[in-house]
């Protein structure tokens, strides 16, 4: 825990950083100055010369770049200032091509808005595949047994409004239990052969975005922790403010998501041998640093089973971990090492790589957990990574077209 916290510290002290770091920091520091947006800065990008003749640049321009022009998205003036080497789009808009079955996005742990699917996705995605695409937000803060029975109970109303139509789930964070709950033979059905397969005659599959199918230790953290520490942790779960559950409730929740529990949960829900599988795996960089996680260790943790690389990437881009999961990214790998402390591993800064594969592993994109459905302040192509992620689930819903589903 204590190395965890000291590498945080490291990261943003400035009296201990190197002089490229100490460079990028004053940097933010003239970009904030001038309206524009330091956290989504991939600064070690830059060589240490480039670094300097920006801060000159930006010292030099007196900020006139910050026009009404850049009010939408004021990474368009971070590149044009800085001929910052921006990568193009991660993922072009497909042609449109019909799904076979309606889509339902599955909402995460909690059901602010900021927390949430962003409604952007789902109107791109009906406009990819010529059909409607639902979201729908399970009770915050509850056990996958409970948030599957609920999504139940709205795909049976959904049923009823069109009979004989099949659902595609696209389930984000702890929705993906959820909705592995609601079609497994050892889930919400273990006792109903026939409310199983009354069920699975309405979904047509499963894709799973940042689940946590193997748990994540930022849930066993917010439990261990002191008061202070895991109050840190809470808030980048979205279990915070004036809607935050109770503590029975809190704590419920959180130790089903520790490793140990998800061991027994896939022991007994195990996948429906009649739905098609797939995931993806968010991967994001703390502070922007290229080596947290390390090339290497990326490459290894978003290689399918089958020895194939998948690593979506424009470039030599990547994604700068948003600020409200600095505190979970420490937390977010694999486990711990053998001397108890955290290690930033390849994560989307709440979920490991490795948690997240399931079924099909359809491979890794450069975003983090917020991102994965369009928040936070999401304001398109991301400058550093070039993910979009109305881009990316229109591609999502065509290759579930292209499957026939």
């Amino acid at each position: 825990m204590r190395r965890a916290l000291l590498l945080v510290a490291v990261l943003v002290n400035p009296a201990c950083m190197p002089v490229g770091d100490y460079d990028c920091a004053q940097l933010a520091d003239e970009l904030e100055r001038c309206g524009l947006p330091p956290a989504n800065l991939a600064c070690l990008r830059l060589t240490d010369a480039e670094r300097r003749l920006v801060i000159e640049r930006l010292e030099d321009a007196s900020c006139a770049v910050t026009g009404e022009r850049y009010d939408d998205n004021p990474d368009v003036a971070l590149c044009e200032l800085l001929d910052w080497r921006c990568p193009g789009p991660l993922f072009s808009s497909p042609a449109p091509r019909r799904v076979a079955n309606p889509i339902v996005l599955v909402g995460g742990i909690d059901d602010e808005p900021a927390l949430s699917w962003n409604p952007a996705i789902a109107d791109a995605m009906a406009d990819a595949v010529l059909e409607e695409v639902l979201i729908f937000q399970p009770s915050p803060w509850a056990v996958p047994e409970v948030r599957a029975r609920e999504l139940d109970a709205f795909l049976a109303a959904q049923a009823v409004r069109r009979p004989g139509v099949r659902f595609n789930l696209v389930c984000w964070a702890v929705a993906g239990l959820d909705c592995r709950a609601l079609v497994s033979p050892g889930g919400i059905h273990a006792d109903d052969p026939a409310g199983l397969a009354q069920t699975v005659g309405r979904v047509a599959s499963v894709t799973t975005v940042a689940t946590p199918h193997r748990g994540t230790t930022v849930a066993t953290a917010a439990l261990e922790l002191a008061d202070g520490d895991a109050a840190a942790l809470l808030d980048a779960l979205g279990a915070s403010g004036a809607d935050r559950p109770d503590d029975t409730r809190l704590e419920a929740t959180l130790r089903k998501l520790m490793p140990a529990a998800l061991q027994d949960f896939n022991q007994q829900v195990v996948d429906h041998s009649d739905l098609y599988y797939a995931s993806w795996a968010g991967v994001s960089h703390p502070f922007g640093q290229p080596y947290l996680p390390s090339e290497a260790e990326v490459a290894a943790a978003c290689t399918g089973d089958d020895g194939v690389l998948r690593w979506a990437r424009s470039g030599d881009g990547y994604d700068v971990l948003a600020p409200e999961l600095l505190a979970s990214a420490p937390y977010a790998g694999d486990g711990p090492l053998a001397d108890g402390a955290a290690l930033v591993r390849p994560s989307d800064g709440m979920i490991a790589v490795h948690s997240a594969k399931w079924g099909d592993f359809r491979g890794c994109v450069p975003a983090d957990h917020y991102d994965l459905v369009g928040q936070v302040a999401d304001r398109g192509v991301d400058p550093n990574s070039g993910f979009e992620a109305v881009t990316f689930y229109q591609n999502v819903a065509v290759d579930l077209a292209g499957r026939g589903l």
